[in-house]
């Protein structure tokens, strides 16, 4: 399987290594930090490779408003070219996660306008690396809520979902959610994918939380097939409430604490432990379970 962690290596960080910097100051300072980023997203790649980790989360802040501007700059322009060749050459896959706030399905406008706006950033940071717009590349969200009327939301993220760039709708891909009132893979398939095609993330995770009695061999599966011929992204994690200490039920342990699975369907799976980069290589390394000793960071 190929198992990759989300934005942040504790790792690199303790190193200085921080591809996530915000953008929060003039252009010309905002230009500074997007550079810095891309050296420390650089960084981390070669990192990445030398532990064999090929799947890895870019940070949002990567996808800022301005980033068209920021692309105009020779410096930044070759190094978005080194990054992307780079991928290519050695088979890593980059994907975006979007944040809480992109809600397509929102029952306000400017909600979704938002969304759309933040979707579009994160596909044109694919379009500067010269990645094809498929879902091999993929911007993944949430319906959002379902606002008492899972019908509605879902007309409305469809709508909204009609009004993005075609590179934006080749690279969206929708995850099952954690609460039972919201939307499951069942329901995701029948009332999403079948009528926009839209592919689906399963999170082994949060079926557990929304299903119709399925298993998550079934369910797992039944996302599997919405990809057609890239192979699909999955999302993983362990229940911290079960393993590690009384907190809320659906909040992700640090650790992992049960087998990875794909069930055939040769998914890249996503890691999301708290532990992040000292999750997944604890896991290659030792299986499954809490290290017993706390791992050197400057390894």
């Amino acid at each position: 399987m190929k198992l990759g962690y989300p934005v942040i290596s504790n790792i690199l960080t303790s190193q200085g290594i921080t591809p996530y910097r915000k953008m929060e100051g003039s252009l010309e300072e905002n230009a500074l930090t997007f550079y810095q980023n891309l050296k420390d997203l650089q960084k981390t790649l070669l990192w990445n490779e030398e532990k064999g980790i090929k799947f890895y989360r870019v940070s949002n802040n990567l996808a800022h408003k301005d980033i068209g501007i920021f692309s105009n700059n020779d410096t930044i322009k070759t190094l978005l070219s080194e990054i992307g060749n780079y991928c290519r050459t050695n088979n890593h896959r980059l994907s975006f996660h979007c944040s809480h706030y992109a809600v397509l399905g929102s029952p306000k406008p400017f909600v979704r306008l938002n969304a759309r706006r933040e979707i579009e950033a994160q596909s044109k940071f694919f379009d500067l690396l010269d990645y094809e717009p498929t879902h091999w590349n993929k911007i993944n969200l949430h319906i959002g809520g379902s606002y008492g009327n899972r019908e509605k939301s879902i007309d409305n993220w469809i709508e909204s979902w009609d009004k993005l760039s075609l590179s934006a709708k080749s690279r969206l891909v929708v995850e099952n959610d954690d609460k039972p009132s919201l939307f499951s893979v069942d329901y995701l398939y029948k009332h999403l994918y079948e009528v926009v095609g839209v592919p689906i993330t399963f999170d082994s995770f949060h079926h557990g939380f929304c299903n119709v009695g399925e298993s998550k061999e079934e369910a797992a599966k039944l996302a599997a097939s919405t990809w057609g011929d890239i192979e699909p992204c999955f999302h993983f994690a362990s229940s911290r409430n079960i393993y590690e200490s009384s907190s809320k039920i659906t909040a992700h342990a640090d650790w992992i604490y049960e087998e990875v699975q794909d069930w055939g369907t040769n998914a890249w799976i996503m890691i999301e432990s708290a532990g992040r980069d000292l999750a997944l290589l604890h896991y290659l390394s030792e299986g499954v379970g809490n290290p017993k000793e706390k791992m050197i960071l400057n390894d």
